[in-house]
């Protein structure tokens, strides 16, 4: 009887209320939250047209030399994202972080994941996700990263763990100008050790626009713990 009730106040929910696109808000199949349109408008970045360490769109591959990052010492090997922050994968980034739309998680990490066999890096031994500023854990009740490094744990069958801390004085990276966040020294600490064994680590993040979260974060991890870093996000702001 309580199933039936339940069907019954759900079909009645969806004809009062009809899904809509999150994008378009054109009215979708219920179970979706991108019309066929606006999924066709998400596209897995190709990699052969970035620079094959920072990412960048400024690489070029005749010379296969980065304009942005040739001169530069990275503490990782690689990072990537998987979407421009544009279009509908703007909007579900937006939702899932800033509207607690957490069930978005799951395409959010179907889209990572693709990206990750698409490059073809090394199956990692450990996913680390980046640790959010305690203002923002505290008003959104979650770490976004946090949620879809588990989601990349199930679907690569490697395990996750929370081995980074942001200082207590960080600055959100939300807002700030290219050299600010430059400037932002030394906002991660490793607050667990881990074993010795590990030597590649896959960090995730959700999002990221110049990289200075990715460095920093993995300067953190290869100070106390050298190893191969490579890092992933949903979104790259151009």
């Amino acid at each position: 009887m309580k199933a039936l009730l339940h069907k019954a106040l759900k079909n009645s929910l969806t004809i009062v209320f009809p899904p809509i696109c999150l994008d378009c808000h054109e009215e979708v199949v219920l179970g979706e939250v991108l019309c066929p349109a606006c999924q066709e408008l998400i596209e897995v970045l190709n990699p052969a047209e970035y620079c094959p360490r920072c990412f960048s769109s400024m690489y070029d591959k005749d010379q296969k030399r980065c304009n942005l990052c040739h001169r530069s010492k990275m503490p990782f090997i690689s990072i990537a994202a998987a979407c421009e922050h544009i279009g509908p994968a703007k909007i579900l980034i937006q939702k899932f972080k800033e509207r607690n739309e957490i069930y978005l998680c799951e395409g959010i990490a179907a889209y990572m994941t693709a990206q990750f066999i698409r490059i073809g890096w090394p199956q990692p031994d450990l996913i680390v996700p980046v640790p959010t500023t305690i203002t923002k854990r505290f008003i959104r009740g979650y770490n976004p990263a946090e949620i879809l490094a588990e989601k990349l744990s199930n679907n690569l069958n490697v395990p996750y763990k929370n081995i980074l801390k942001r200082s207590q004085n960080d600055l959100s990276q939300t807002g700030l100008s290219t050299k600010q966040r430059e400037n932002n020294l030394a906002p991660f600490k490793m607050k667990k050790n881990i074993d010795r064994n590990i030597k590649n680590i896959l960090l995730v993040d959700d999002f990221f626009k110049t990289g200075a979260t990715l460095r920093n974060s993995s300067k953190a991890i290869i100070e106390k713990h050298p190893c191969y870093i490579y890092g992933l996000t949903f979104c790259r702001d151009t």
